[in-house]
């Protein structure tokens, strides 16, 4: 039986679809707390993530640490999987243990393209948000 969690360390994605279509579970952890997704989207594997992601992985799904795919694929500075997952749905504000978040793992490891991009999508989501209120308190008053 081909191991999901080899296959997502080595970007596998035709393996990866053979322990799918054999039954498993596509959100199984190791006994890290890693996923196939975490895996695969840590170790640089685009096509591999991207497959994981349209198969129903869990992108918000975090390790036995309370670490978030997206804080791996940030300490890594794979920034075109950062964008896939942020794309599929990943939260950006997702704190661990230690009270850090994607953005602190960012500034932490020096990946300046990421902390403009966090920052940047931050302050869209707020601005968002803010644009909704408003909204609601348009609705209110009329």
């Amino acid at each position: 039986m081909v191991d999901i969690f080899e296959a997502a360390r080595q970007g596998q994605k035709a393996l990866l679809n053979e322990c799918l279509k054999s039954g498993t579970e596509i959100n199984m952890k190791n006994e890290k707390g890693h996923s196939a997704l975490m895996l695969a989207a840590y170790n640089g594997h685009y096509d591999a993530t991207e497959f994981l992601i349209q198969s129903g992985a869990d992108v918000n799904s975090v390790d036995l640490d309370g670490n978030s795919v997206l804080m791996g694929v940030v300490f890594k500075g794979h920034t075109s999987i950062f964008e896939l997952l942020v794309k599929a749905g990943a939260n950006l504000d997702h704190t661990n243990p230690k009270k850090q978040s994607a953005l602190d793992l960012a500034v932490m490891f020096g990946r300046r393209n990421l902390i403009f991009r966090i920052n940047q999508l931050q302050n869209s989501n707020r601005s968002a948000g803010r644009m909704e209120q408003v909204k609601t308190w348009a609705k209110q008053i009329v």
